[in-house]
């Protein structure tokens, strides 16, 4: 019974992130450019937009900061709050809904950032942020240490979130 609960959860989740690329495969964008590319809507602006991501940890950071579990791809949750000008999305090495970073944004892109001044893979990490593309939904996470190195740690794909009007 309890396999059959996780295979018809994983199942759940498949199909909203399948519907979420189909979306974004679709209009070809997160919601600025319409018919083509050919008409340019105004990017969103307030309100709060969801975002359905598949991530993964980039191998070259990984090894960077001596990261030796295999980590696997995850099907990730982010949120935008345009109000607030606060962003967030769920993780193991994430910017949390707890401690939401500082969102600035353009047409093309939404970057979340936030202090960290915290230490972790025994080195010190000065900041943190995530930028996604308004555009293309690509994902990059970076990790700004005490000396200054940026580390691009995850990378993968977002999609906003439709829902259906039920």
């Amino acid at each position: 019974m309890k396999i059959f609960m996780a295979g018809s959860f994983f199942g759940l989740l498949c199909a909203v992130f399948i519907a979420a690329v189909y979306s974004l495969a679709t209009t070809g964008d997160l919601n600025i450019l319409k018919n083509n590319g050919n008409q340019t809507a105004a990017p969103q602006k307030n309100g709060v937009m969801d975002l359905i991501c598949e991530l993964q940890v980039d191998l070259d950071a990984q090894l960077e900061l001596g990261i030796t579990s295999h980590e696997q791809p995850r099907i990730n949750i982010a949120k935008i709050d345009f109000d607030k000008r606060s962003g967030w999305y769920q993780g193991k090495i994430t910017i949390s809904e707890n401690r939401a970073g500082n969102l600035e944004f353009d047409a093309k892109n939404l970057t979340v950032k936030r202090p960290a001044m915290i230490r972790r893979f025994n080195r010190l990490i000065r900041s943190e942020q995530f930028v996604i593309n308004r555009v293309s939904g690509e994902f990059q996470q970076s990790l700004i240490m005490d000396d200054g190195k940026v580390i691009n740690l995850i990378r993968g794909t977002c999609a906003k979130v439709i829902k259906a009007p039920l």
